[in-house]
């Protein structure tokens, strides 16, 4: 039987950077391993540089690795994967087509039918608060209102792993908070298996079961720590929860020492 949920064993990936004339080897990755059980929801955290968008788009396919193994599923990664949908950190909504039609937009190309593939659309666009908003455009639609599109049409694909980069790294903390809300409420409905990628501590433990810390040169994990919050959980109100303070100390300080050397 195939194994369910994401892992990585000894993943090593180099790009080639030129500088100055000369062209060099980076290591993005020194030897990675992770396990990542089905359903389980964790965070990426760590500076810009560490390859956790590397680790990402590995499992998503659109990278291979030098060495290691990475498999979802049991299976190695592959672009355009059912069972994989890939939420980024911008929008990429299609401007000329409504918050419908965007949503939409993925079950169509794998094949789904029109009417299910509208009522779909429609069920998760009335989930993230914007039923009302179904026939606006983009440039109708806040920043926020956008991400919400953008959720909706991420969990209409009923992919078994989403991989999510930064997703709501350039909004406000209200708004991140508010989406942060949205997100597990949807997650708390079908249980996905999740990769967040985030530079914030915050959202990180707010969201995941498992913080995973990386470091830079070469990027590596130094750390693994569980979440032990109760689910469901209600982003604000861990504002006023001592573990969540404990929490964010202890990993600020184990991300804070190893960023000193």
């Amino acid at each position: 039987m195939a194994q369910e949920g994401i892992s990585f064993k000894h993943v090593r990936q180099y790009f080639m950077l030129k500088d100055r004339g000369k062209v060099q080897a980076v290591e993005a990755l020194g030897g990675v391993s992770l396990e990542i059980k089905k359903t389980q929801f964790i965070a990426l955290v760590g500076p810009s540089g560490c390859g956790k968008t590397t680790l990402l788009n590995i499992a998503a396919g659109l990278v291979t690795p030098q060495s290691g193994v990475a498999l979802l599923n049991g299976k190695p990664p592959a672009a355009g994967r059912p069972d994989v949908a890939y939420m980024l950190a911008r929008d990429a909504m299609l401007p000329w087509r409504t918050a419908i039609g965007n949503v939409e937009y993925g079950l169509e190309l794998r094949g789904e039918g029109r009417a299910a593939r509208r009522e779909r659309a429609r069920e998760l666009l009335n989930a993230v608060g914007l039923g009302r908003y179904e026939n606006a455009y983009r440039s109708e639609l806040s920043h926020g209102m956008r991400q919400r599109v953008a959720l909706a049409r991420t969990f209409a694909l009923k992919s078994e792993i989403l991989l999510m980069d930064e997703p709501y790294g350039a909004l406000d903390i209200h708004l991140k908070i508010q989406l942060g809300e949205l997100l597990l409420q949807l997650w708390d409905k079908d249980r996905r298996t999740i990769m967040f990628v985030t530079h914030d501590l915050h959202e990180a433990i707010s969201l995941a079961d498992r913080v995973i810390v990386m470091c830079p040169n070469p990027g590596r994990v130094i750390a693994d720590v569980e979440v032990p919050l109760e689910r469901p959980r209600s982003l604000s109100e861990l504002q006023t929860d001592n573990r969540y303070h404990e929490l964010y100390s202890r990993i600020w300080s184990l991300m804070s020492h190893e960023y000193k050397h």
